[in-house]
């Protein structure tokens, strides 16, 4: 009875998940809007596949998810390689400041960089202009490269914590050992570190594949200007951009965006079947001693410096520059 009692949270849970897509794939089956009599009909389907930008579209989402999602975790590894592993300076400044920059919204980081690589009126374009006396469209944000770019950023302070966490938790006698039989820096975190955190790392990648491939900010800010549709932004389209509002369509590219989901977690379990391959190893071997870089310390530092002062920063010039041109 008691291991009875101990289901009825998963139960709850997945009664709780499991209403919602239900009444999602009812609704793409509905000829009518929600509350109205209809009839069942496979109708949105048709007409989402028979659409010749549906294709295009979905491929677009993959494409901008799987990029960001990339972008996201290198540079995480990265950043949690120099903080969790080396001895260059201001690395426990960089760790309390990755949680301040979660603090900011994703829809101000958009915003700030659509004035920062805007062709013709972005700050870093009039900048490059005037230095190299080259024309004011170098960079345009409005691409699926914009999109990436800005949701990989937005996504690699939540991959750093979950990468960072990992490498942290790696015995350090494994380090240890690995320096006495002469392994360099280098070759140690390729061979031990990297691939123990290797269950982290997806992990990461999977939740900022979701995320990227759900979010509707940046495919709103950046991807509908630039004319890149995703699933987001046609779903938006169907509800905003039609009158009557087609819920019916609508759902039908949820459900399209709900299966790459499935697909992804899928594929990640799939991934994670052979657990020999991905177990961290835990110990207490004392305080861990960071690798010594010598002259690559403030090259490292450096690293840490373009991040947060060259990228972050801009975003506060970037809203600055909206509000100002706002009151004028």
């Amino acid at each position: 009875m008691q291991d009875r009692v101990l289901y009825l949270p998963v139960l709850l849970g997945a009664i709780v998940s499991a209403v919602p897509i239900v009444y999602l794939i009812f609704g793409s089956v509905w000829s009518s809007s929600p509350g109205f009599p209809g009839v069942l009909t496979l109708q949105n389907y048709v007409s989402v596949f028979s659409s010749p930008g549906t294709y295009s579209t979905i491929l677009n989402s993959i494409e901008y998810s799987i990029g960001a999602s990339l972008f996201s975790i290198a540079l995480a590894s990265v950043l949690a390689l120099i903080v969790q592993r080396t001895d260059a300076p201001l690395r426990r400044v960089t760790s309390f400041s990755l949680l301040i920059v979660l603090a900011l919204p994703w829809m101000i980081e958009d915003i700030s960089w659509t004035y920062l690589l805007s062709p013709k009126i972005g700050l870093y374009n009039l900048l490059i202009s005037r230095l190299f006396g080259v024309g004011t469209s170098t960079f345009n944000v409005f691409s699926i490269w914009g999109m990436i770019w800005v949701m990989g950023l937005s996504l690699t302070p939540l991959s750093y914590l979950i990468i960072s966490s990992a490498l942290n938790g790696i015995d350090t006698r494994l380090d240890e050992t690995s320096a006495i039989s002469g392994s360099i820096f280098a070759r140690t975190i390729l061979k031990i570190d990297l691939p123990l955190a290797l269950p982290a790392i997806l992990s990461s990648f999977l939740l900022s594949f979701v995320i990227a491939n759900e979010a509707f900010d940046t495919a709103a800010i950046i991807g509908i200007p630039g004319k890149v549709f995703v699933l987001t932004s046609s779903i938006y389209y169907a509800v905003e951009g039609t009158f009557p509002p087609n819920y019916g369509l609508a759902s039908a590219y949820a459900v399209i965006l709900v299966l790459i989901t499935v697909v992804a977690i899928y594929l990640y379990s799939r991934f994670t079947t052979i657990s020999q391959r991905y177990a961290t190893v835990r110990g207490n071997s004392g305080n861990r001693k960071p690798f010594k870089l010598g002259r690559w310390r403030w090259p490292a530092t450096l690293v840490l410096l373009v991040y947060f002062l060259g990228l972050r920063l801009e975003y506060v010039g970037g809203v600055q520059f909206q509000e100002s041109d706002r009151d004028n």
